[in-house]
């Protein structure tokens, strides 16, 4: 999906952020990035610079809570937390 995001760079000369997993032998990972174009001296997009760092930490921290938040709300007993 980043392949995507690169063409779209290239094509319409718009930065773009987005997140994506990648596969790796240790398992996935998730990073968080930002692909933007850099001119050439015709003013098209001679290259594109880019940002990315690792979110898997935060990732498997959100889709805990999501589980978590799910939980909650289809419990029909009250939930205290503190």
């Amino acid at each position: 999906q980043w392949e995507a995001k690169l063409r779209e760079v290239y094509e319409t000369g718009r930065e773009q952020h987005f997140e994506f997993g990648f596969p790796t032998l240790a398992g996935p990972r998730f990073f968080d990035g930002v692909l933007v174009p850099e001119a050439a001296t015709d003013g098209s997009t001679g290259t594109v610079l880019g940002i990315f760092h690792e979110v898997t930490e935060r990732q498997a921290a959100e889709a805990w809570a999501h589980k978590l938040s799910l939980a909650v709300e289809q419990n029909p007993a009250t939930i205290l937390i503190t």
